[in-house]
């Protein structure tokens, strides 16, 4: 049973797992480019031929990419580039980046299609059952209708087939896998048999220009579901960072965060992982502490359960670094902490009646941060209001501030914003939020220096030439 309050996950509206496959959520990612008027942003059946950074140039574009693509070569130079190619990346290759970890013997097995079972509550869901001959099975409601199972193959099968194992040869496994139960499919849209192994790049960033992401960065098995989901965080982490360097709005050491942010969080599914990918396949790791004599289905339970918050990406948090992620005052009483998802929770807009999510009125925006003012009881906390309203400008809005508003105004009518964020009303607070939601830092409410502190710190001297890339094809250019 997966949902918030049994993970001990309070700060989420949806309280559910949506098991959507990547080719969707791929679909989905390149329609948003389409409608941002960036076409035929994907292009298929590209290779990289070579990649090299010029040291010491005042070129504008110092990366120079090498593609191959339909037949002909093409030439892409850039200001940098994002090496989210796969466990077997060519940009980390060529970028002499060391890719250390462990490869076991064990080999899992993951097949989509529309299947047919009298497994009770088949479409319900999605459950684990356990076998003594495939380890921990995965039964798993996908989208349109399909459902996924996935197991470990038994090692006389892989011995006796290695690479060549068929689709019939999958089929005829998940049956034997899902007995006593019958199944058979209707259709097979998609199906994969790999070695389960563990492996982290030393490093995210290579020669300056060069970054590495998802499965170029970290791999693991697919048993927490984090390749993607680890791999789109990556994305949105750098993403904003960025950005703001090519733009010109902060100084490299934001930048530099990317790594310190996200290679602790793909160390910890990694050392993760090693257990999950034993105790799938009925191994106990005697790293695991099994005094009770515990089965291996009932311990990998207890290790889902123990990284449900790292798993759903709700309870990731980020170290604290002095630049980007900085500490709060000691003496500022507040809950949340820097460098942690800031928590959803619900406020009311001036006018309707009616309570909204807080997040989905401080969305993800580009390189945009957010300043959440909490004002706390205003009858007290007057004059520090006055005091952060020196540095900040904007319309008039209420009078129950004792001065003119600044930004949008949102009432926490019965106190649980402040109750969640620990925040006292009796004296508010200041946050500042990163482009990806997480908390930069807080400050003490009418400390507008504190802000104008924290901005000082990452903001550069000014904007740069916005245009990111020139490529050649043939004599063209």
């Amino acid at each position: 049973n997966l949902s918030a309050p049994t993970s001990g996950i309070t700060d989420t509206f949806f309280d559910y797992c949506l098991l959507c496959r990547q080719r969707y959520t791929e679909d989905t990612i390149r329609e948003a480019y389409e409608r941002l008027g960036s076409n035929n942003v994907v292009h298929y059946g590209t290779s990289v031929i070579d990649c090299s950074v010029a040291q010491g140039t005042t070129s504008q574009f110092p990366v120079t990419t090498r593609l191959s693509q339909d037949g002909r070569e093409i030439t892409v130079r850039s200001k940098y580039i994002i090496g989210a190619d796969g466990d077997s990346s060519t940009i980390r290759s060529l970028a002499r980046v060391p890719f250390p970890g462990e490869r076991s013997s064990r080999y899992w097995v993951r097949i989509d299609g529309r299947v047919r079972t009298d497994m009770p509550d088949a479409r319900s869901g999605n459950c684990g059952l356990d076998s003594p001959t495939h380890g921990s099975i995965l039964f798993a409601c996908l989208d349109h209708g399909s459902t996924r199972i996935g197991f470990a193959l038994p090692p006389h099968i892989w011995d006796e087939h290695g690479g060549s194992i068929t689709e019939e040869i999958v089929i005829s496994q998940a049956k034997e896998a899902l007995l006593s139960f019958s199944l058979s499919f209707d259709r097979v849209s998609w199906y994969t048999v790999y070695g389960v192994g563990q492996r982290l790049a030393v490093s995210y960033r290579a020669k300056e220009r060069i970054f590495l992401a998802r499965d170029a960065a970290h791999t693991h098995s697919s048993g927490a579901a984090q390749g993607m989901n680890t791999g789109l965080h990556d994305a949105v982490n750098l993403a904003w960072k960025l950005a703001g360097e090519i733009k010109g709005y902060f100084n490299p050491a934001v930048l530099e965060s990317y790594e310190s942010d996200r290679r602790p969080v793909a160390r910890m599914i990694v050392e993760q992982d090693r257990f999950i990918s034993k105790l799938t396949g009925g191994e106990i790791p005697a790293e695991l502490e099994n005094d009770e004599g515990k089965d291996a289905a009932t311990l990998l339970t207890e290790v889902f359960k123990k990284n449900v918050k790292l798993n759903t990406g709700l309870g990731v948090e980020y170290p604290v670094d002095g630049i980007v992620n900085v500490a709060h005052p000691s003496d500022l009483k507040i809950a949340v902490q820097a460098s942690s998802r800031a928590p959803d929770v619900m406020v009311q807009r001036p006018g309707p009646k009616v309570p909204v999510r807080l997040h989905s009125l401080i969305k993800n925006d580009a390189v945009r941060f957010h300043i959440l003012v909490f004002c706390g009881d205003p009858k007290r906390t007057a004059s520090k209001i006055k005091a952060l309203r020196d540095y900040l400008d904007g319309p008039a809005a209420e009078e129950s501030l004792g001065c003119p508003g600044f930004g949008s105004i949102l009432y926490d009518t019965d106190g649980t914003a402040h109750e969640r964020y620990g925040i006292e009303r009796s004296a508010g607070a200041v946050l500042i939020l990163r482009p990806d939601g997480m908390v930069a830092t807080a400050v003490h409410l009418g400390d507008g220096e504190g802000l104008e502190n924290y901005f000082e710190g990452i903001v550069s001297g000014g904007l740069r030439d916005t245009s990111n890339y020139e490529y050649t094809s043939g004599d063209k250019v």
